[in-house]
């Protein structure tokens, strides 16, 4: 739930007896309580596009692109557990992972991914940051670093990276 409101559609059926028919039908709407900016939406409004921030602590931080149509249970998985952060581990020369604990099964796996992709390796509960276009162990597709990608390059093991939401625009 990303919106300030949420609303809730009640059917409320009228009968004479509780096995016949309903003479009127009313649909009514109940507000249900604001929510506190769990997520913003990436640019045009989409549902399924969500904005997160990638920290690498004392060096900088880059905005990324979680994609829900790509793997919807890893990526609500991630949303709700925000924020998620370990020290950086990388993976020869082909990204740069993160351990984050989570229990996530496979869903939708690709093993070909560009440079700027993000996924998540179901084998040890890591999000994982491509550097460079590569061929891997099948993983979990959710994402993509939109701006800053050399920060996640720059990053040496032992950096502590944070994955979390951006901070929020006050309109």
């Amino acid at each position: 739930m990303f919106c300030k409101k949420s609303y809730i559609q009640q059917i409320i059926h009228t009968s004479d007896s509780e096995f016949s028919r309903p003479r009127n039908l009313f649909i009514r709407w109940q507000a249900l309580p604001e929510c506190d900016g769990i997520m913003q939406p990436a640019a045009g409004g989409s549902v399924s596009r969500f904005r997160l921030d990638i920290e690498i602590v004392k060096r900088g931080s880059a905005s990324c692109e979680l994609v829900r149509h790509l793997a919807p249970l890893t990526s609500n998985a991630i949303l709700k557990n925000l924020p998620l952060q370990d020290r950086v581990h990388r993976y020869a020369d082909k990204f740069v992972y993160i351990e984050t604990g989570l229990v996530i099964g496979a869903e939708k796996q690709r093993t070909q991914f560009k440079r700027g992709d993000i996924a998540y390796f179901t084998s040890n509960g890591s999000i994982c940051v491509f550097v460079k276009d590569a061929a891997s162990q099948p993983m979990n597709p959710i994402g993509a670093v939109v701006s800053n990608l050399e920060v996640v390059e720059a990053c040496q093991p032992g950096d502590v990276m944070v994955v979390k939401k951006p901070p929020a625009v006050i309109a």
